[in-house]
């Protein structure tokens, strides 16, 4: 299958939301005062729908803003044109557009573009992970002290929760602990090799489906909250470097279901 165009959408959406990045633009409100949407968002999903639909137009496609078309297909699309709005809308340069394409809800394909520094990451399941054509690789850090941990919620989730897991990683002194509102980012840079963990807790699939897949391409191993296997549709996860410092992370998060 040619993947090539599903970069192309990635990037040109991508260039549109950069147009817009910088300006005060009106805020159309959806579950809750945080979850929102700008006409960047509805431009980005309308480049890369028209896209898609143009070169696999049997394939359906779950979007953030447009929902789900369904065309009857083993393969779909997951589509966030813009995965950081909140940071789009605040000045600060950390947001993707992110595209991840599933066979039987199986991610087989995924790619995250950074339009501010121009990055592409890519990755198809079982041919590794890549930035900008070249391989990348998760580090082997396996000192606590020097990870920096990443933790990614939905917008239903619990203060309480958070406030646990950050308090149990600053005990253990971990290098830093992050909340960047950016999933498939923060997934890229663990497949980069910056970070060492990136939890998700409940986020949509569109935040992660195609970061998560180029982290595990770049050696991340992905568990869930107890270190037992968990499915590509799976909302709670943990992604580290695969070193002991994911059983030290699973020792801070797995009492969290019961606490």
């Amino acid at each position: 299958m040619d993947y090539e165009p599903i970069i192309g959408a990635a990037v040109k959406a991508g260039e549109s939301i950069k147009h817009y990045f910088g300006q005060a633009l009106e805020l159309e409100g959806k579950s809750q005062p945080c979850d929102f949407r700008t006409k960047a968002d509805l431009e980005s999903e309308k480049i890369i729908i028209e896209a898609l639909e143009k070169h696999y137009p049997s394939f359906n496609i779950l979007a953030e803003e447009s929902g789900f078309t369904d065309k009857k297909s083993e393969y779909c699309f997951i589509v966030d044109p813009l995965d950081g709005t909140n940071n789009f809308v605040l000045g600060i340069p950390n947001f993707t557009v992110s595209i991840a394409l599933q066979k039987n809800q199986k991610t087989i394909f995924g790619v995250v573009y950074q339009p501010v520094t121009n990055q592409i990451f890519r990755a198809e399941k079982g041919k590794g992970a890549l930035l900008d054509g070249h391989k990348i690789e998760v580090n082997k850090e396996d000192d606590f002290r020097n990870a920096s941990v990443a933790v990614s919620v939905g917008y239903a989730f619990s203060d309480e929760i958070l406030n646990i897991i950050q308090s149990r990683c600053f005990a253990l002194k971990c290098k830093r602990f992050m909340n960047n509102w950016s999933v498939a980012y923060d997934l890229c840079l663990l497949a980069l090799g910056r970070i060492e963990v990136e939890m998700n807790y409940n986020c949509e699939i569109y935040d992660y489906a195609a970061g998560r897949l180029i982290a595990e391409e770049a050696g991340a191993l992905v568990t869930d909250y107890q270190g037992g296997s968990v499915d590509d549709q799976n909302s709670r996860f943990i992604a580290t470097n695969g070193t002991s410092i994911h059983q030290q992370f699973l020792e801070i998060v797995g009492k969290i279901e019961k606490t």
